[in-house]
């Protein structure tokens, strides 16, 4: 099991947010989705034997929005729980 995290592009509104989650049942491979609206950031777990962020891409690029790889933790440890908190 793998962690990556994507800056989005072109999403407007919690549609956009719900259209990205539903990955997670359409993509073989993808075990969790977490979108954060307001950061423009997600979180996804994936199996990386099925899987690859590329393909991560490829599949938001076709549904219309953008979606760039970015690094999952600094040197205070994990920013995704950074990300997350209100």
């Amino acid at each position: 099991m793998a962690t990556q995290q994507f800056e989005l592009k072109n999403i407007s509104c919690s549609s956009c947010v719900i259209h990205l989650e539903g990955m997670e049942d359409d993509l073989d491979g993808i075990e969790k989705i977490d979108v954060n609206f307001k950061k423009q950031m997600m979180k996804v777990d994936y199996d990386q034997d099925k899987i690859t962020p590329d393909h991560i891409v490829s599949a938001v690029t076709k549904m219309g929005y953008g979606a760039i790889p970015v690094e999952t933790t600094d040197k205070k440890g994990s920013s995704w729980s950074r990300l997350f908190r209100s």
